[in-house]
């Protein structure tokens, strides 16, 4: 997957991976009931999340169903968020995390910046690095 969710697009995926298969109609209602939208805006967004290949419609009564996981949709946008602000250094966005949010930390032993790559927290810091590596490399960004 390398195609980037609006937020508008993933109020309809987050139905759909919440409740499995929703006709276009279901969907309609259920977003004019939660975020006022209407009819047509609901059918605009279906249409252009079947173009960019996130769901299908099917069916005579316009069933819709998610092509894309929210893991998916979660490592496209990490990799896009260190790419975008972290000019695609790893190491940067994990140190910007980690300063962000310093409880994940509880048990790390102070560290300086030869240390790097850390091997606290039973290396979960080095898997990340190898998955955020392995997930550009997929995407070839």
């Amino acid at each position: 997957m390398s195609t980037k969710f609006f937020d508008s697009e993933l109020n309809i995926l987050e139905l759909l991976w919440k409740d499995g298969d929703l006709t276009a109609g279901q969907l309609a209602a259920t977003l004019k009931e939660r975020i006022g939208w209407s009819r047509n805006t609901t059918y605009t967004v279906i249409n252009k999340l079947i173009d960019k290949g996130g769901i299908e419609r099917y069916g005579n009564n316009f069933s819709c169903k998610a092509l894309v996981t929210r893991e998916e949709i979660q490592e496209f946008e990490m990799v896009e968020l260190v790419e975008k602000f972290f000019d695609g250094v790893n190491e940067d966005f994990l140190d910007a995390f980690f300063n962000k949010y310093p409880h994940l930390m509880v048990d790390a032993p102070e560290a300086t910046a030869s240390d790097w790559p850390p091997n606290w927290l039973g290396g979960e810091v080095v898997r990340l690095k190898e998955k955020i590596t392995e997930i550009k490399e997929r995407w070839q960004l």
